[in-house]
């Protein structure tokens, strides 16, 4: 467990009781030390006078670029953000902006999303680092970065209810993708006695290519993603056995990644990565207004996640699973067999075909006679032999 826990300096991990926690500190402790390496400043989101000695005094710690608030066990991100009271804004600033805040869960990620498509409205315009941003794109840039300190108000829940004892677990992976960007998010859905709980474990998005893609392109792009995200999470939190749901709002997305058909090169490669990762069965259709993902593939302000409370996932999901989203719609067939990979032939190729046909034929047969002249030709030779 030492092995896994550590992150550069920072030991992270997390015990399902104080006797693990306790035997985890013990032990971690003997090891480091027989390497000279002292652990210090421990902290935990329950007071133990293991920790009287080595503890930190702080309540909100720095966790991987995120605050630990460990009086209520929740996290949070640091918001550091300065006077910008300049007229123009150069494409310099969006860049160091959009890196500003450092969130490994995802969360925030609809937000951060704004200053990357501005961004990328930049490289079309062909504008230098220092050049400013135009009048639009200047008053779109400001009007998010003035809601921006919002997101420090935002704190998630760092356990997602899992207990191991009595409880259904299921992971629900959603997809969504725009003309401008995609994105796909999991969400934990834990039931027991209790009630229901459910939880975001991570998200991504990410803009769309700058050449131009369709959209169910880009709805299998996000899906493509998706799958490795999720993949990647049953392999970090160890859970591969638990119930697996794959959202997508496209139809044609569906349909290429659950039917058997020779695929166009863009869309084979893909469906076999998606396949890979997940199960054809496990993906299923959502209607755009109950998706999770569409704030990760369009974007919104501080102040919009705050109001949807996005992190918290789909309110459907707390019910149960019969009174969970059916979707009846139909497939536009001519869209999803378009993708098929095409076999073309020219009538020159048809040429090349049918005197290849004949250059085999007439080399069969002409190596067949050559074997018949040798043979005449050696009869000729033991006919004269045997008579001189």
């Amino acid at each position: 467990m030492l092995k896994t826990a550590f992150y550069v300096d920072n030991c992270v991990t997390s015990l399902n009781s104080e006797r693990e926690m306790r035997k985890f500190f013990l032990e971690s402790k003997a090891i480091m030390a027989s390497g000279h390496f002292n652990l210090r400043c421990w902290k935990s989101n329950i007071s133990s006078e293991l920790f009287e000695e080595n503890s930190s005094t702080e309540d909100n710690v720095p966790v991987l670029g995120l605050v630990w608030h460990t009086d209520r066990d929740t996290l949070s991100c640091k918001i550091e953000q300065g006077e910008r009271s300049q007229e123009s804004v150069p494409k310099r600033m969006v860049l160091a902006v959009a890196h500003q805040v450092f969130d490994v869960i995802g969360y925030t990620a609809p937000v951060m999303l704004i200053p990357k498509i501005i961004l990328q409205e930049t490289w079309n315009l062909k504008l230098k680092w220092d050049d400013n941003l135009p009048d639009d794109l200047t008053k779109k840039f400001k009007s998010w970065y003035q809601k921006l300190y919002l997101l420090s108000e935002i704190s998630i829940p760092r356990w997602f209810g899992i207990k191991l004892t009595n409880e259904s677990i299921s992971l629900h992976l959603f997809c969504d993708g725009s003309q401008k960007a995609y994105g796909a998010c999991v969400f934990i859905r834990v039931e027991n006695d209790n009630g229901v709980r459910i939880s975001l474990v991570q998200a991504r998005s990410r803009v769309a290519p700058l050449k131009p893609l369709t959209i169910p392109r880009i709805e299998l792009l996000a899906c493509c993603i998706g799958a490795r995200l999720l993949s990647s999470i049953i392999k970090d939190l160890n859970i591969e056995n638990v119930d697996i749901y794959c959202w997508t709002d496209s139809t044609t997305a569906l349909c290429w990644i659950q039917r058997n058909q020779n695929w166009g090169i863009f869309i084979h490669n893909r469906v076999l990565e998606i396949r890979s990762l997940t199960s054809a069965t496990q993906w299923r259709h959502i209607s755009g207004a109950l998706n999770p993902a569409d704030l990760l593939s369009r974007g919104c302000s501080a102040e919009q996640l705050i109001g949807k409370k996005w992190w918290e996932g789909p309110d459907w999901l707390l019910e149960e699973k019969e009174n969970w989203p059916k979707s009846n719609c139909e497939p536009n067939e001519e869209l999803v067999n378009s993708e098929i990979r095409k076999t073309i032939i020219t009538a020159f190729a048809k040429m090349m075909i049918m005197l290849n046909g004949i250059i085999v034929i007439f080399l069969f047969f002409f190596s067949h006679l050559v074997q018949y002249l040798i043979m005449i030709h050696q009869l000729k030779y033991v006919h004269y032999v045997f008579f001189i």
